[in-house]
């Protein structure tokens, strides 16, 4: 529709004739989607030599502000503007769309509906290769090394640069002007979009298979990467994944609450070892070594400011720890 109507402007208005005339013509669009061939690019050079182009970035917190408090009646969440922010960059159609959540008293916990069909409409455009590989490397991370992807794509060096190609070139993705083996998502929406294409089968199997890479490319170097393997393999075991054996997903959720325990990182800690506790008590796990790690846990929630949750989580190792006691038989 846009280039039908640049040129059908074009045609009966050659912008020659425009001259000496007091118009004001105002003209929006994306240009990671205008083609050099596109008729709309030959009258963007035209237009550009008589008027001016104006680069619109995203609204910033102090805008979001601004619009949230236009649109919601009465608002007055602190830090609900820098939320916003942080998860659209101030996407001016996200932020809107979140501020209608918000103003009807729905919540907001996902990409909102009409976020979610541009994104996906725009990752409709890529060959089906192309789309497996943004969900490919949005499982990963916002931001991907080469060499991980490898690993799970199973594609050589040659072949998955082949296919990085169009998205690089739409600005889905770009380059880490810092390392030129990683590239990144330039948009946390797009990577959200991509993610929301699987099914949670998909993306369990994904998670897995995302762990085995991880463990693949590091080698036997897993000391700084413990977190990722934690959270890839707790989420292939939360959303189904057989393949994952329940005692790693447990070992690599123990190392990462352990490391981030020694780092004083509390509130990860917990979230490791509570993950790990589950997962003990759903296999039937010794009640000891349950109990053990149930202490562990609520130390650690203790320290990250967690009062409430530690105190349950003590009272049940207590629970438990005399069911233990009770079975056993004193010489």
């Amino acid at each position: 529709t846009t280039e039908i109507y640049t040129l059908s402007l074009h045609d009966a208005l050659p912008i020659w004739q425009l001259r000496g005339v007091q118009v004001l013509l105002i003209a929006a669009y994306r240009d990671v989607e205008v083609d050099p061939d596109s008729p709309l690019a030959a009258a963007r050079g035209e237009l550009a030599r008589l008027g001016r182009s104006i680069a619109l970035g995203g609204l910033s917190v102090a805008e979001i502000e601004m619009l949230l408090a236009a649109t919601i009646p009465g608002h007055h969440r602190p830090g609900l503007a820098a939320q916003v922010h942080r998860q659209s960059s101030g996407n001016p159609l996200f932020v809107g769309e979140v501020a209608r959540l918000l103003g009807s008293d729905q919540t907001w916990h996902e990409l909102p509906a009409g976020v979610r069909d541009v994104i996906a409409s725009r990752l409709a455009r890529f060959p089906p290769a192309c789309r497996q590989l943004l969900c490919d490397a949005a499982v990963l991370g916002t931001a991907v090394e080469l060499a991980e992807l490898e690993a799970l794509c199973g594609l050589d060096r040659a072949e998955l640069l082949a296919l990085l190609t169009e998205p690089l070139a739409a600005r889905i993705l770009r380059y880490d002007p810092e390392r030129a083996d990683r590239f990144e998502f330039t948009h946390a929406l797009v990577r959200q979009g991509a993610l929301d294409l699987l099914t949670p089968v998909q993306r369990a199997a994904l998670h897995g298979r995302a762990g085995r890479a991880l463990e693949t490319a590091r080698g036997g170097h897993l000391e700084p990467y413990l977190a990722r393997l934690a959270s890839h393999f707790v989420q292939a075991a939360v959303l189904g994944d057989a393949a994952v054996d329940t005692e790693t997903v447990v070992s690599y959720c123990l190392a990462a609450g352990e490391q981030a325990h020694r780092c004083r990182a509390y509130e990860e800690a917990a979230h490791f070892l509570g993950h790990a506790a589950r997962l003990l008590e759903q296999t039937r796990a010794t009640p000891q070594r349950v109990c053990e790690l149930l202490v562990e846990l609520g130390e650690a929630q203790w320290r990250a400011g967690q009062a409430q949750q530690s105190i349950l989580t003590h009272r049940r190792a207590l629970t438990l720890a005399r069911d233990v006691d009770d079975k056993f038989t004193y010489p």
